[in-house]
């Protein structure tokens, strides 16, 4: 399994004695995601592409686009303080699939609440982005069997949110890697 929590529910559902399993998390590449080999060149010139200015706050949000991965939390929880983010921008980079009208939603429920939201799609250089990134977050409203987005985005030195469940739990260590909180 690729985390405890998935181990779990191996042996949970499927009757998998715990001898039978082992736990082998899912790796990062350190070369890939090494802050030394980030071209700072290429970092800027994806603000510049996602129109994000040098001064702005850039969050990201890896992950494909769908209700799930909980953009719509995301954009929510930055109403909230929108007094303190008003200098930031959430930038969700994720192909949608075909689900156009949730990147409708998710563009409606941001200009309501006064978000500056970027939808770039899929990103192929996900090491640069996270580089460009200020914050990462991965507000997934399911369990997820491991916290991919969080471990990379660690690796290069971003601070990470993730939802209080799942493999993520086993990624971040809440207030010292990163930060854990309730889903949804």
């Amino acid at each position: 399994a690729n985390s405890h929590f998935i181990g779990e529910h191996v042996a949970r559902e499927h009757g998998v004695p715990a001898d039978r399993l082992a736990v082998i998390p899912r790796g990062v590449d350190l070369d890939r995601f090494d802050p030394a080999r980030i071209n700072q060149r290429a970092v800027q010139t994806l603000r510049a592409k996602w129109r994000v200015e040098p001064e702005q706050i850039l969050i990201l949000l890896p992950a494909r686009l769908t209700r799930w991965k909980g953009q719509e939390h995301a954009i929510a929880a930055l109403a909230l303080i929108a007094d303190q983010t008003s200098n930031a921008v959430l930038v969700c980079a994720g192909d949608a699939q075909g689900r156009s009208d949730y990147a409708e939603t998710l563009r409606t429920k941001a200009e309501a609440a006064g978000i500056a939201l970027r939808l770039p799609g899929h990103v192929e250089d996900m090491a640069t982005a996270y580089a460009a990134a200020d914050l990462v977050l991965n507000p997934s409203i399911e369990p997820e069997a491991f916290g991919r987005s969080a471990a990379e985005a660690q690796a290069l030195g971003r601070p990470v949110i993730v939802a209080d469940h799942g493999g993520a739990r086993e990624v971040v260590e809440h207030a010292v890697t990163g930060w854990r909180a309730p889903p949804g």
